[in-house]
């Protein structure tokens, strides 16, 4: 999981245009730290995930969701469209099984 939660969080801020030092600036999370996370050399603390999910204002389970070159751009509307709809715990879980199911279908 941390693999997935990792690659996300680079997704995430390369799509913001947000450099290592920006993202560290405005979270107050180490610039070594957070690459190491994006690169799965390290694990992510629920603080850690917390201060990301509250910075680019969307749930903590979006940066769980499987992500590859095939779901990208679906990955990125999610992340924009979480910003403007709360999303139910239950709505992230649906997602989460339809993107896993899409990727089974494509292998």
């Amino acid at each position: 999981m941390n693999e997935v939660v990792g690659r996300n969080i680079k997704y995430i801020r390369k799509h913001h245009n947000h450099s290592l030092t920006h993202l560290s600036i405005f979270t107050g999370l180490e610039k070594s730290g957070i690459s190491r996370m994006e690169n799965n050399k390290r694990s992510i603390t629920i603080r850690e995930l917390d201060l990301l999910s509250k910075f680019y204002n969307i749930p903590h389970l979006i940066f769980c969701i499987p992500v590859n070159e095939s779901n990208y751009q679906e990955y990125i509307e999610l992340v924009e469209l979480s910003k403007c709809v709360e999303l139910s715990l239950d709505d992230v879980w649906i997602i989460i099984g339809a993107i896993k199911n899409n990727n089974n279908n494509l292998s």
